[in-house]
């Protein structure tokens, strides 16, 4: 009900600012990705830290009174993830390998790309005055998970296995790593962001963000792939911080029409 609410509010404030201002334009930025664990065990055992990934695709902001506006985008983007043991260097263990490092034991470890279609609706709010502006934004993003691939490392003794393959949906498709009906593939989170916006010379708009976006929804409502990787705990989210660009062009949704001069003669 609150939600619902909320979506009639934008809706009446937009149908009683018909002729405010569209920005709209391309955005691309980077982004370190992490992975937050449902299984406690999961979180002690595997690494944790930020693997880089980036992201592009469209802006559209729309400015309700000044003050508030609707900020969406619709983008791809990548998330990564490496899975490894605590303590274990993978770049050393994968580059450089040394079979006394691994004697009379086991390691494994996991590198995945994953890809995603997302859309964030967020709400911001503006401060100071132009050409330099900056805000704070809050709102919903919804994605959809397009598949990925994961490299896989194995080690026994002096032994070195390498795997890579593609993610897929369908365990009929080919051999590799399936995330079948488990998988959830519609996504939800929550965007926290701030920047600034400043005006160029040419008369457009540059916007620059800083975001942390909250994973809500798992990859999978169990812990490892369907094929059978017992070391891939995909019961677990993501957790993003990002910084974007945005090249902005002003325009009008409704633009406002002039009334026709009336001329009068004069004797």
């Amino acid at each position: 009900m609150k939600l619902f609410i909320t979506v009639i509010s934008f809706l009446v404030l937009i149908a009683n600012n018909v002729s405010a201002q569209l920005l709209i334009g391309p955005v691309a930025g980077f982004q370190m990705n992490s992975t937050i664990f449902d299984d406690d065990n999961s979180a002690d055992v595997f690494s944790r830290e930020f693997v880089p990934a980036f992201h592009f695709g469209a802006v559209l902001n729309h400015d309700i009174d000044g003050f508030f506006s609707l900020h969406f985008e619709l983008k791809y983007a990548q998330r990564g993830r490496d899975i490894r043991a605590q303590g274990i260097d993978l770049e050393r263990v994968v580059d450089n390998f040394e079979p006394n490092l691994f004697v009379n034991r086991f390691f494994y470890g996991a590198r995945s790309r994953f890809h995603f279609i997302e859309v964030p609706a967020l709400l911001r709010m503006s401060f100071g005055r132009e050409p330099i502006k900056y805000h704070f934004s809050v709102g919903p993003n919804v994605s959809y998970w397009l598949g990925g691939s994961v490299k896989e490392y194995e080690i026994r003794e002096d032994e070195r296995l390498t795997a890579r393959s593609r993610i897929h949906f369908n365990p009929s498709d080919e051999p590799g790593p399936v995330v079948g009906p488990t998988a959830q593939r519609l996504q939800f989170g929550l965007d926290f962001g701030i920047g600034t916006t400043f005006d160029t010379r040419a008369g457009e708009k540059v916007m620059i963000d800083l975001r942390y976006q909250w994973g809500h929804s798992f990859y999978s409502t169990r812990s490892a792939y369907d094929a059978g990787v017992p070391y891939e705990d995909l019961r677990s989210a993501h957790s993003i911080f990002s910084l974007s660009a945005a090249y902005l062009f002003e325009m009008s949704l409704f633009p406002e029409k002039r009334g026709k001069k009336v001329k009068t003669k004069t004797r």
